[in-house]
């Protein structure tokens, strides 16, 4: 299952793993759940993770919005701004983190964005 990324109000799915991409450069990696959300043992491989990221780009800066369970159709705002504290702490702002552990490109399948 994909991450999703919100720019200009639309939301297009992305394959990057941008947020695993930072557990692992911080080492903040468990083998048997992430903040509450089982992963990897026991977990369908269309959601290995055992989590869906959601970011957004907003004034040409990408954030990191959501922390949500595998397929979240309503999403937990309570439970994903929990996460986001839990694993970024005061890097929290306005209930999102600005990412700045990557760096470079990512492609957006499907479309001209």
């Amino acid at each position: 299952m994909p991450d999703y990324i919100i720019y200009k109000g639309d939301t297009i799915p992305i394959y990057n793993l941008i947020l695993e991409k930072y557990f692992q450069k911080t080492e903040l990696e468990d083998k048997g759940s992430l903040f509450g959300l089982k992963f990897r043992e026991g977990a369908s491989l269309n959601c290995w993770r055992g989590y869906q990221a959601i970011y957004m780009i907003e004034n040409d800066s990408l954030f990191l919005k959501n922390i949500i369970d595998c397929g979240e159709r309503n999403i937990d705002q309570l439970a994903s701004s929990k996460r986001i504290i839990e694993i970024f702490g005061n890097k929290e702002n306005n209930g999102k983190v600005f990412i700045d552990w990557f760096s470079g490109d990512f492609t957006i399948p499907n479309g001209n964005y």
